[in-house]
C-alpha cells in the first residue's frame, strides 16, 4: 500500500515538543535568510533587546537613539553619529543594533569600528555572543571557518 501526502498524520504546532518547535523555527529561519527574505521581528534594536535581555531598561536616551537607528533602515547609504555622554547606553545600542540589523538582512556584512581597537573588538565579540545566542531563531548562524571575535 502506498501514501500520499494527504493519507500521512498531521501534526500541529500545538502538537509539537518544544524541541520539534526550535527545529522548525530554524528551519524556516534559514530557508528565508538563504532566499534574502528579512524575517526580523522586532520594530528596532531597542525592542530586540527588551524581548531577550530581562535586566535591559531603555532611558529616555536610548529611546531616541533607538528611533534615530531605525530610521536609517530605509534609507540606504545613509550615516548617524550620536554624542552623549559616557554611560547613556551608546554601546548596548550599538551591539544590539548591529544584531537587529542582521536580523533585517543577514547577507549584509558590517564593519563595526571604533576610535579605539580594543572597543572595536569587544562590541564585535558582544555581538558575536548574541548571534550564537538568539541568531537562529533569526537564520543567523556564525562562520565555521572564522572563529575569532574580530572576523565571524
Amino acid at each position: 500500500m502506498t501514501t500520499t501526502p494527504t493519507d500521512r498524520p498531521r501534526i500541529g504546532i500545538a502538537d509539537m515538543s518544544r524541541a520539534q518547535r526550535l527545529a522548525l523555527l530554524r528551519t524556516v529561519a534559514e530557508a528565508a535568510a538563504t532566499a534574502g527574505i528579512p524575517i526580523g521581528d522586532s520594530d528596532g534594536p531597542m525592542q530586540l533587546a527588551l524581548r531577550h535581555d530581562p535586566r535591559f531598561n531603555p532611558s529616555p536616551h536610548v529611546e531616541a537613539m533607538n528611533t534615530t537607528l531605525t530610521g536609517i533602515l530605509g534609507q540606504p547609504g545613509s550615516r548617524v553619529m550620536i554624542f552623549t555622554p559616557p554611560q547613556i547606553g551608546k554601546s548596548l545600542m550599538t551591539r544590539w543594533f548591529v544584531f537587529w540589523w542582521l536580523t533585517m538582512h543577514p547577507a549584509h556584512q558590517i564593519i563595526l569600528a571604533s576610535y579605539a581597537t580594543s572597543l572595536a573588538v569587544t562590541h564585535g565579540a558582544a555581538v558575536r555572543e548574541l548571534v550564537r545566542m538568539y541568531g537562529d531563531r533569526y537564520g543567523l548562524n556564525l562562520s565555521q571557518t572564522e572563529s575569532t571575535k574580530a572576523a565571524w
